[in-house]
């Protein structure tokens, strides 16, 4: 099974705002009326969950940003993958409920490449901290533990959140990609290197 080099999860920390929104729904409450409830998750089926869903309620990796209305890019492009974050009333679901309503302490950003949906990472905060574990929970199944968060590792797909306790207040990030970006991606940071090696 192909693993994420180091690289690209320092590519998709770059340029991250940190922060956090409450809700103090249940974490199926907070997954949004645009978003079906899924099945009860088991340790089994964490892998066949994150690669149906295959991103994030309403948006499936691969789709062109046509599909994503509001989007704004943020400045900056690596090996041909374009970030963006959502002004105003443009994200919707759970993610969306939290930047519009704590918009100074929840952050997301879509990445996409060729013009297509390739990966997604939401940063909260404080009380959001674990909100944001509970939510990526919901929506792919107990993971597998890490040192500081969880993974959840499909044939297509994979997420993984991370904490960060360090601040006085304590950052969780929830990065989820598509697997054949992140070797695509891998593969461009090597060639680089390769050449940058020779000159």
């Amino acid at each position: 099974m192909a693993t994420v080099s180091p690289q690209l999860i320092v590519f998709i920390f770059i340029g991250v705002l940190l922060g956090s929104c409450t809700d103090s729904g249940s974490p199926v409450q907070k997954a949004g009326r645009d978003q079906s409830a899924p099945a009860e998750a088991t340790t089994t089926t964490w892998a066949t969950r994150v690669d149906s869903l295959n991103g994030i309620p309403g948006h499936h990796f691969g789709e062109p940003l046509s599909s994503f209305p509001g989007l704004v890019p943020i400045s900056g492009k690596e090996f041909g993958a374009q970030s963006y974050y959502y002004v105003q009333q443009g994200e919707t679901g759970w993610f969306g409920k939290c930047t519009k309503e704590h918009s100074n302490d929840f952050y997301t950003r879509y990445t996409f490449s060729g013009g297509k949906f390739v990966s997604f990472l939401a940063s909260g905060r404080g009380e959001m901290s674990q909100a944001l574990q509970q939510q990526a929970e919901y929506l792919y199944g107990p993971g597998t533990p890490t040192n500081d968060g969880s993974r959840w590792a499909g044939s297509r797909t994979e997420a993984w959140t991370a904490s960060d306790t360090q601040n006085s207040s304590p950052v969780n990030t929830l990065m989820v990609w598509s697997k054949a970006f992140a070797r695509q991606q891998a593969q461009a940071r090597a060639a680089q290197l390769r050449k940058q090696s020779t000159q």
